[in-house]
This record gives structure tokens, sequence and C-alpha cells, in this order.
């Protein structure tokens, strides 16, 4: 039987992972997307919304390995992406924090990320 921390992670997402590297305008570049298993949870929207800084989170993902802050990440699978079909680059997030947690006998680990909208238009 799986783990609870994987057998959550019923749905796809692209990942475009942050390579380190910032471009011109101190950007992150990001590499080729990717499609991972995650848990998405909108976050709540209105005064109590959670924030980063100034920015309001509006997801919480969990997934399954470190991922880097400055990767942009779409509930979706890649089909959907090419197609266009419903999903937009508005539809794209920016990871903002990232949080790891080992239970107490050291069995699982719960991975989860905060995604914001782009400060700037990407």
């Amino acid at each position: 039987m799986p783990h609870q921390e994987s057998s959550h992670r019923n749905e796809k997402a692209l990942l475009w992972e942050a390579t380190g590297a910032f471009d011109n305008y101190g950007q992150p570049v990001v590499g080729d997307a990717e499609e991972i298993d995650v848990k998405w949870q909108w976050s709540k929207m209105g005064s109590r919304q959670p924030m980063i800084g100034s920015r309001p989170i509006e997801a919480i993902v969990h997934v399954g390995r470190e991922i880097s802050e400055g990767s942009h990440m779409l509930l979706g699978d890649e089909e959907e992406w090419l197609s266009g079909s419903g999903v937009s680059d508005n539809d794209v997030y920016e990871v903002v924090s990232y949080q790891e947690a080992t239970d107490v006998k050291g069995r699982g680990t719960r991975r989860l990320v905060k995604l914001a909208r782009f400060k700037d238009k990407p």
C-alpha cells in the first residue's frame, strides 16, 4: 500500500523547473515542461487569503519531490497545454514557497509548494 503522502496525488500538473539562472530582466530561467502527479488545492479568496509578502497565495500543491522557488506550474496535463483546450498563459503560476515535513517515525515526507500569480507577466 502506498504511503499517504503519495496516494492522494491523483491530478496532473505541468512543471517548468527553475534552473538557478536568471535572464536579463532578473526572472528565473526555467527548463522544459514535465508532467508530475499532484494534489492541487485552491486557496480561499477574500480578505483572509494567505499572503507571502504582498502576493496572495492562489494555490497550495502537494508534490512528490523538492521543487525550486521560481519554477512555474500549471494544473493540467501536457496534452491540454499543447492543444490549448481550456488553458492559457494566465493559468501558469509561480512557485513562491516550498515546505517539507517528515512524519515522526521518518517513514514518509510531506512536500508542498505555494503558488502565486506572477508579479510581472512572464
